[in-house]
């Protein structure tokens, strides 16, 4: 681990100028898994196991997880290393996607979608941009991409069913926009979460980056956000 990550959110204020001031701490305080504050009210998917969604889809769509979420789709190749020198199969990419997928699934929804892929003798790269095989059942946003100056078809990672599909891809990273799909055609909406990627500076303990963002949750009060560290 390199680094800690605090992401908030938006409850209906700008973040408080207390956000600038996260720095030089003395006795970091130790580490802690759960900084949620319970008053906040901030709602987190729930942690359900993989038997859990697997009932959970079976009552709602009348069958087994496995056969609905991967009905249509085409896997190939799934006993092949997902990339040189991998000790994961990406057979077993897929079955660990489809026991988290509800989960998953929750933070991806309505959201632009960009992922890394690998592949046996290749560097890993960032896919934006849709191929052309795409299935049509795959949702999409089309943006405008300044930097290039083209249209650029994101992925909308809707359901398990998408998601196992970027898994036959052999995507390993997911991520999102901060804003929702139709908010960012034409900016009508803010960001929905601020996200701290903090990191300590080369040759610090690990210890300053934890006393650091153990340090935002307090300072989130004044602008009503409601955080987590993990």
């Amino acid at each position: 681990m390199t680094g800690i990550t605090a992401a908030y959110r938006r409850a209906g204020s700008p973040a408080p100028a207390q956000w600038q001031q996260i720095a030089g701490f003395e006795n970091p305080p130790s580490l802690r898994i759960d900084a949620i504050p319970k008053s906040s009210g901030y709602v987190f998917p729930p942690r359900r196991s993989a038997a859990t969604v697997d009932a959970a889809a079976a009552a709602a769509q009348g069958g087994p997880m496995g056969e609905d979420a991967r009905a249509g789709l085409k896997f190939s190749s799934l006993d092949s290393p997902l990339f040189d020198g991998a000790e994961a199969t990406k057979g077993e990419l897929i079955d660990y996607l489809e026991a988290v997928g509800e989960r998953m699934v929750g933070w991806l929804r309505e959201r632009p979608l960009s992922v890394v892929r690998v592949r046996p003798g290749q560097e890993p790269f960032m896919q934006k941009n849709l191929p052309k095989y795409t299935p049509d059942w795959v949702r999409r946003a089309t943006l405008w991409a300044g930097s290039s100056k083209r249209e650029v078809s994101y992925a909308l990672c809707d359901d398990v069913r998408t998601l196992l599909w970027f898994g036959n891809q052999r995507a390993v990273e997911y991520h999102v926009t901060l804003l929702l799909a139709e908010n960012l055609a034409d900016y009508s909406g803010g960001p929905t979460h601020l996200v701290l990627d903090i990191d300590p500076e080369p040759g610090q303990p690990f210890g300053r980056a934890v006393a650091a963002a153990l340090r935002v949750p307090p300072a989130q009060g004044a602008g009503r956000l409601a955080g987590a560290v993990y």
